[in-house]
């Protein structure tokens, strides 16, 4: 049971004398990004109109294989062909199943004691979760089905930034859409539908190694001045982080917790989105659904005086298979896939298909679940959830911060082993040192820690 204190406890004082502290009837508010890529822009939501079920099925027609001929030709030149083409279609759907619905709880003493509006301040709050959440989904969606194709050895839109000029870069991105989806229909991606969403630590870049480097003095005043990508744009860095217009796409900018919460939704860690630096994509290649109620819903609370707030939000996302490279992503220079490199270079019996695009609730708990232990001379010992795969690499240095880190640091270092859970090991030359731990449960969560081996 919480303690109450309600004598002077913590109060201000001065030369020894309790100061008055009185509590302001404004809050300060969270602030989130609102939702930066909407319909027809990056992303399309035109087969979602009816969000009632639990998966939206679409259907995609398969383009005719019809081959031109010529009239009186030996080969095929009569009145008629002789080849006929018969119409297929392939279904894909939309999950729409993750879903933000926990119950906020206000009891009618806060409410009289804090001289603010915290019913509406709270319900702000969940509004702004939401946006979080589907601006996450959306991205980790794309980075999952690009990096995935690319670990199953398929051509996939990545360019790697070599440190130059930044717009060239996005130049190129943006044209890798032009070059479409051929198995599936698609000679090029449309125009009209595109975003280009830059991380938001290279805004500055962008500006630098790029835009400012061409049009005249007053032309470049005017984008610097502005911080945005063309002249003229009027920003909206906290609404949707548009910043101008670029190659005739709009351009957005992301906030770093937008991409740390789609590391949570990808099970890596937020480094390994930090090599991101942009995508281009086509409203084309990515559908989205959200069903969200019309109103909140605020009942009276069930184990006392006060209110219950119930909202309930559910979305999905995901890019059409087959059109996977709608979307072309500008990486980091040196970056590293951290599917294949752990595939490759850590598991080698590694199942791809145990990753997944999932919310960080539903998600395999490895921090609560696992135990690591040492002994001297190098020994080691990781208990982890069941079906989880375990790896450790000596990095005294502990440098190791990302899934792709460890599996880079795990193909050059010679002081690592694969683990078993339960069982002890011993890997040699790390006895005294930082040992990086890596774990990878059944359903894709991957979890990275240090030890200081005995």
């Amino acid at each position: 049971m919480a303690e109450t204190l309600l004598s002077n406890f913590g109060a201000p004082t001065i030369n020894g004398i309790a100061a008055q502290r009185v509590l302001s009837n404004q809050i300060l508010e969270n602030l989130y990004q609102g939702l930066i890529e909407s319909d027809g822009e990056g992303v399309t939501q035109r087969f979602t109109y009816d969000v009632s079920g639990a998966e939206i099925r679409f259907t995609h027609v398969k383009p005719v294989k019809a081959l031109a001929r010529r009239l009186g030709s030996t080969i095929n030149g009569g009145n008629f062909p002789i080849n006929a083409n018969e119409g297929e279609t392939d279904t894909f759907g939309i999950r729409v199943l993750d879903v933000l619905d926990d119950p906020i709880d206000l009891a009618q003493v806060s409410k009289e004691m804090i001289p603010v509006d915290l019913l509406g301040a709270y319900i702000k709050s969940y509004t702004d979760q939401v946006n979080l959440n589907i601006n996450a989904v959306t991205v980790a969606g794309k980075y999952y089905a690009t990096f995935i194709k690319d670990a199953d050895g398929k051509d996939v839109n990545v360019i790697e930034y070599d440190g130059n000029n930044l717009m060239t870069a996005l130049l190129d991105a943006n044209s890798l859409l032009d070059e479409g989806a051929e198995d599936m229909g698609v000679s090029m991606f449309p125009q009209n539908d595109r975003c280009l969403t830059i991380q938001s630590k290279y805004r500055s870049t962008l500006l630098a190694k790029g835009i400012l480097t061409i049009g005249g003095a007053n032309y470049a005043y005017d984008i610097a001045k502005g911080g945005v990508a063309s002249a003229g744009a009027e920003p909206r860095k906290s609404e949707d982080g548009f910043i101008g217009i670029f190659d005739n796409v709009p351009v957005h900018i992301v906030s770093g917790l937008v991409y740390k919460t789609a590391a949570q939704y990808l099970g890596l860690e937020e480094k390994d989105l930090k090599q991101v630096i942009s995508c281009a994509s086509s409203g084309f290649a990515n559908v989205r659904g959200i069903a969200a109620i019309r109103d909140v819903k605020v009942i009276d609370h069930p184990d006392g005086v006060g209110v219950r707030i119930q909202p309930l939000t559910r979305f999905g996302f995901t890019v059409v298979p087959g059109y996977e490279n709608g979307n072309a992503f500008v990486m980091e220079k040196g970056y590293v896939n951290p599917y294949k490199a752990l595939k490759a270079d850590v598991f080698t019996d590694l199942d791809l298909k145990i990753f997944e695009v999932k919310p960080v609730g539903s998600r395999v708990n490895i921090a609560n679940g696992s135990t690591i232990a040492t002994a001297a001379t190098g020994k080691i010992t990781v208990t982890a959830p069941t079906g989880s795969k375990i790896a450790a690499v000596l990095d005294d240095g502990k440098a190791v911060d990302s899934v792709a880190k460890f599996a880079a640091a795990y193909k050059a270092e010679t002081h690592k082993a694969v683990l078993t859970s339960g069982t002890q090991s011993t890997i040699s030359g790390i006895s005294g040192k930082n040992v990086a731990v890596l774990i990878v449960a059944g359903d894709g969560t991957c979890y990275l820690t240090h030890v200081l081996s005995e």
